[in-house]
């Protein structure tokens, strides 16, 4: 993970999405157009209220998918982040087929995408597919304050 790429993530994670924005803006063009940084620049333009520049961003990461390979948990955080439900857990789904190795960020995920998520039969099947212990909402996911984050 790059500085950039962290530096937006804690910004995420606190709320702060237009700090996020420019240091996800800066990792992508670092990356070289990689698709797992566009998605992650994606999600935060539809967590920041961006949202055609988020469906811009998926566009492109789908034109990509056509040629090469793209994570479907990366696509997954998107649909989350831009309130798909549906689509974001069938390609969660999907990645659990595959077994991506993403899934195993899923239950601790710090990403405020996925807290729309958790209570969902779908998605607590899938963390219980990928072998995540289920537990109960008062302990599921992440807790966060303006200061750090804290996985439970």
């Amino acid at each position: 993970m790059s500085p950039k790429e962290l530096f937006a993530s804690v910004y995420e994670v606190q709320g702060q999405y237009a700090n996020a924005t420019a240091q996800f803006e800066l990792a992508e063009r670092l990356s070289d157009g990689s698709p797992k940084m566009l998605a992650a620049l994606a999600e935060a333009y539809a967590l920041s209220g961006h949202r055609q520049d988020a469906k811009r961003v998926l566009s492109t990461i789908e034109e990509t998918a056509k040629t090469k390979y793209v994570s479907p948990y990366s696509l997954a955080t998107v649909y989350a982040a831009l309130g798909d439900k549906r689509r974001a857990l069938d390609l969660l789904e999907k990645a659990a087929t595959e077994h991506s190795s993403d899934l195993m960020y899923l239950d601790h995920s710090p990403c405020p995408c996925f807290n729309t998520l958790r209570d969902d039969p779908r998605f607590l099947k899938i963390i219980e597919e990928v072998g995540f212990p289920i537990r109960g909402a008062e302990n599921r996911g992440i807790l966060l304050t303006a200061e750090r984050f804290v996985s439970v």
